[in-house]
């Protein structure tokens, strides 16, 4: 390739990438959810085998892993490897489906502390327009309002997981991509 070539070559890679939408940008706005609070141990105790009981039907042990989701971002820092500084309001914002076009239900956003104790269960409700997600899976309806957007809620000081656990035909799943928050 000569050198004539190669600036016009980038301008038009450059202008191609920047219209384009990520999949994973946090949406524009999304509603609040609600926050189901789990009364913490005395001491967080060593859990084997998964965690305790953390709302309805939330047993990580018990559960399917499944990686038909992402949490996008906490505040307005999204997840790119480590972890995230959160505080109490926050906004955690992320999208979930399932690998067939099946209802998600029963939708939680577990906060897991390092034993893998579930912490806090907050009930989450997909309802957020996700155009990006749907066309990035072959423009599966299902997946167009597959976004969420919850406030973080008042965490004792420490890392936590964060994982989203749901129910397809009774069956339960947990979907971790890896995601961890530190709270001061």
């Amino acid at each position: 390739m000569n050198r004539l070539h190669f600036p016009g070559l980038f301008l038009v890679l450059a202008l191609g990438l920047a219209a384009c939408q990520e999949p994973n940008a946090p949406p524009r706005t999304p509603p609040k959810t609600a926050t189901q609070e789990v009364a913490p141990p005395a001491a967080a105790p060593v859990v084997t085998g998964g965690a305790k009981d953390a709302g309805p039907d939330v047993d990580l042990s018990a559960s399917t892993e499944a990686s038909f989701c992402n949490i996008e971002s906490v505040g307005q820092l999204a997840f790119s490897g480590g972890s995230v500084k959160m505080k109490a309001g926050d906004p955690i914002r992320g999208w979930a489906g399932h690998s067939e076009a099946v209802p998600v239900e029963s939708l939680f956003l577990l906060f897991v502390d390092p034993h893998r104790a579930v912490r806090v269960a907050t009930p989450l409700s997909l309802s957020v327009r996700r155009d990006d997600v749907a066309d990035a899976h072959g423009g599966r309806e299902d997946l167009r309002n597959a976004g969420f957007e919850s406030a973080a809620p008042a965490l004792p000081a420490g890392q936590y997981s964060l994982m989203l656990h749901y129910v397809v035909d009774a069956k339960p799943y947990r979907c971790d991509n890896g995601r961890q928050v530190v709270v001061d």
